[in-house]
């Protein structure tokens, strides 16, 4: 109990020392009104230093030197078949909600290279068992960015990976 106060006092003399040891952090804006709903901020481990920003209504978006870059790097609202189940406004829990790279993605001859996957809800399927309703589907899915643009995703090299019905 009595070195209670010696503590106390050996850490507001070191608070000053501690304080300057940290550098001054600033906020910049980056993206304003651009991204509605992020989902998932994450880097392709390729060095680039590009950022990739899901967008929960289907759009995947980089962040490149600061910069939003206009053109998506994917957009899942018109995929094929399973085209992304557009979120409600307001609160929801389905649309694209994940993204990550393969930890190959930026080896050369690599079977991982230029790969990545996404998680996101699809329109529900033909129902096989009434008695669960679906409200969608969940899917993770493989794709490769394009061949000719390292900021564009190949949509046509979607390969569905898992599917699995929400009743909600």
């Amino acid at each position: 109990m009595k070195s209670l106060p010696c503590l106390l006092a050996l850490a507001l003399c070191l608070a000053p020392a501690v304080r300057a040891a940290f550098p001054t952090l600033h906020l910049k804006p980056v993206v304003l009104s651009q991204i509605h709903s992020p989902t998932t901020i994450t880097h392709a481990g390729d060095g680039s230093g590009r950022l990739f920003v899901c967008d929960q209504p289907g759009f995947v978006y980089i962040i490149d030197g600061g910069m939003l870059l206009p053109t998506p790097f994917l957009d899942l609202t018109t995929s094929g078949l399973n085209t992304i189940v557009q979120a409600p406004t307001g609160y929801s829990e389905r649309g694209l909600l994940g993204l990550a790279f393969h930890p190959d993605f930026a080896t050369p001859a690599a079977s991982g290279e230029g790969k990545f996957y996404v998680y996101y809800s699809a329109a529900a399927q033909t129902n096989q068992n009434p008695s669960t309703p679906q409200n969608h589907i969940s899917v993770v899915s493989e794709f490769t960015v394009s061949a000719s643009n390292p900021n564009l995703a190949d949509p046509a090299s979607e390969r569905i990976l898992l599917t699995f019905g929400q009743p909600q």
